[in-house]
């Protein structure tokens, strides 16, 4: 008798999905995934609620793994036959929202372990809304062709997400690619917009992104004068390769503090 088995360790399924069953593989769950994430029951948009949700997890068990499949740099596993079931995806405001509040949400296996986390943590409502068809396809590090279609069919390059934040935002935080910040800046996305907390596109890439987003955002106008103390202190902490680049620019770094470099070197 066929038994399904349900596989709880994401070590071992990104090891089977990368080492074992290959590209083709991967590309297929995702080409599924967003078709599933794409039907009619989600367009409706996010559970408002911990019951409506483990409702919706019971009644659509793959709905959790399809969420989190869409993880960043798909751009690396999404070829162009791919790019058309992205953009349907994309097209239903309720269905980003959907897709967002389950790959945040806890994992459902059964109610009481279930009743149990949302206890602790209420997670069906610990994800960013506001998110567009921009901030997602930034978000998960698509082609340029993606971004490019989506612009051109009029999305707004300055939208807000509910922390502020536009899509340059999101794709300034991208650690390992920066076609897609790249694609924003060429559309006119605004370098000097502020989130909720104050922070550039330049503050979250000199933290969190990578350099080539850095030097991009420099490039189409961002001020490095514009950094305050604690951006420079934490890309200290966390990016010398752009503490490099910032200091040949004439940047001056603040001072390190001793007890602080005490405690790092503990």
């Amino acid at each position: 008798m066929n038994r399904a088995m349900r596989l709880r360790s994401p070590l071992l399924m990104e090891h089977l999905r990368t080492n074992v069953f290959g590209v083709s593989h991967h590309q297929h769950q995702i080409k599924v995934s967003m078709r599933y994430l794409s039907k009619q029951e989600f367009a409706s948009g996010p559970s408002k609620s911990s019951t409506q949700l483990k409702r919706r997890f019971r009644a659509h068990p793959y709905l959790w793994f399809a969420a989190r499949s869409l993880s960043p740099n798909i751009a690396k596993s999404i070829s162009t036959s791919l790019e058309t079931d992205l953009l349907t995806l994309t097209a239903s405001q309720g269905s980003i929202e959907s897709c967002q509040q389950a790959a945040e949400a806890w994992l459902y296996l059964d109610d009481e372990s279930y009743h149990e986390c949302e206890r602790t943590c209420e997670r069906w409502r610990c994800y960013t809304s506001g998110y567009t068809a921009l901030h997602l396809t930034a978000s998960l590090g698509v082609v340029e062709t993606v971004i490019q279609k989506i612009i051109d069919d009029g999305a707004d390059l300055e939208a807000r997400d509910d922390v502020n934040q536009t899509a340059l935002h999101i794709a300034s935080a991208n650690e390992d690619e920066s076609t897609t910040l790249k694609s924003l800046l060429l559309a006119g996305s605004n370098v000097d917009v502020r989130d909720q907390d104050k922070l550039l596109p330049l503050s979250i890439a000199v933290v969190y992104g990578n350099l080539n987003s850095v030097k991009l955002l420099i490039e189409y106008g961002a001020n490095v004068n514009d950094l305050c103390e604690e951006d420079l202190r934490e890309c200290m902490s966390e990016q010398p390769e752009i503490v490099k680049f910032l200091v040949e620019l004439g940047v001056e770094m603040p001072d390190v503090d001793e007890s602080e470099d005490e405690n790092n070197g503990d």
